[in-house]
């Protein structure tokens, strides 16, 4: 039996997906399986057509080829490149196959038609790209705008023929069985994911100090992370009209990735005159390092699937703070995360006072709960748990 992973980007690309499927393959190395992992190369032909990383054989499909007048189709045209290259592939009848992006999901279901085949929903596509479009200008709104009903057309025909469908949360459980009117909302399987506890762990204080030192921060300094994609669900503007609303000088912001709302998060730190205290770190291979020189972690998303950097953040020792989901304005897995007082704060997305408040409250609690924090992860987050719930799920029937 082989476990074959299938989704849109692998690394060197970076992202939830990315971090997703590279923890799962390693754990499943570990355990001794058979591990293959499909994906595109986004455009980029530099990338390998089929390499092994890290002890697992990536196959990867080529995006760049495809003409430009055929950009308003892109996401048909995507999807029929993915299901001939699938097509081609030597996948077993008792292989187990997670797809984990709604155009891989649907070429293996047309193509292969394995029985042990789950489609793990990491978003409703369509609702992603509205939010997007809606803060977008010019061309690329009217592109986007194009595209949606394309997104939403194969997102939906993933979900109808994808054999077992699966989310990360109870939230999104219940989104998407209303979304495509699903009357057994039990029908969709609720898999949380794990984490990388060897990598994201405590730091002694010296560990702590020497990380602050080698990017510029003092033993002062109060320092608050945020790992995210810069884009507009993830409604980072709100962190920097809170910082500037913070007079304590000590108090820094460190946010590490990257994406379309970089422009405009530098704009705002040019208008508060933030540059002391705000910095845009990019896309880094070393966030654990900036976890463990904070002292809280905060990504307060409109919509998120799940949000597998508040674990990271957990296991490395730091109280949490988020946006309570609140339907339609706010769909997140954070109520499912952060239990209590000890793991963190609930907020609501753009109140200003409360989220000052939750940051002053995790700033004094210092190295209160750290271990508390890392083994809530370990007891309730693991690769081995996530895959085992899947196995299960997908050999049922058989």
């Amino acid at each position: 039996m082989k476990v074959w992973l299938v989704t849109n980007a692998y690394l060197p690309e970076k992202g939830g997906l990315v971090t997703y499927t590279r923890n799962l393959a390693l754990q499943l190395i570990k355990e001794g399986k058979d591990v293959g992992i499909i994906t595109s190369n986004l455009k980029d032909k530099n990338l390998k057509r089929i390499e092994e990383i890290e002890g697992v054989e990536v196959s990867r499909i080529d995006y760049s080829s495809v003409p430009i007048f055929l950009k308003p189709f892109a996401p048909l045209v995507y999807f029929y490149l993915t299901y001939k290259h699938i097509k081609n592939i030597d996948i077993k009848e008792n292989d187990i196959v997670i797809s984990r992006f709604y155009t891989f999901a649907l070429a293996v279901a047309l193509a292969k038609k394995i029985k042990k085949h789950i489609f793990i929903s990491p978003l409703i596509a369509s609702k992603l790209q509205y939010i997007e479009a809606k803060e977008t200008k010019k061309f690329k709104k009217i592109y986007l705008y194009f595209t949606l009903p394309q997104l939403a057309f194969l997102d939906k025909m993933a979900i109808k023929l994808s054999p077992f469908i699966a989310v990360l949360s109870n939230s999104k459980q219940k989104e998407v069985a209303d979304y495509y009117n699903i009357k057994d909302q039990k029908s969709i399987s609720v898999i949380p994911p794990g984490v990388d506890m060897s990598r994201f762990n405590l730091p002694s204080s010296h560990e702590k100090n020497s990380i602050r030192s080698s990017l510029g921060y003092s033993i002062e300094d109060k320092i608050i992370v945020c790992v995210s994609r810069l884009s507009t669900e993830k409604n980072l503007e709100i962190l920097f009209h809170t910082i500037n609303d913070m007079k304590d000088a000590n108090i820094k912001l460190a946010i590490v990735g990257e994406g379309h709302s970089r422009g405009n998060l530098e704009r705002l730190i040019s208008k508060y005159k933030l540059e002391q205290r705000v910095k845009l770190w990019g896309a880094r291979q070393n966030v654990e390092d900036f976890y463990k020189m904070a002292d809280t972690f905060i990504l307060l998303s409109k919509y998120e699937g799940f949000g597998h950097v508040y674990l990271e953040a957990l296991s490395c020792g730091l109280p949490c703070i988020a946006a309570r989901s609140n339907p339609p304005v706010t769909i997140t897995a954070s109520d499912e995360i952060i239990i209590n007082d000890k793991i963190g704060y609930l907020v609501n997305y753009d109140q200003k006072k409360e989220i000052i408040e939750a940051i002053s409250n995790c700033l004094e609690q210092g190295n209160e709960n750290q271990k508390y924090r890392r083994d809530y992860v370990m007891e309730n987050y693991t690769w081995s748990k996530h895959f085992n719930v899947i196995e299960n799920i997908v050999t049922t029937d058989m």
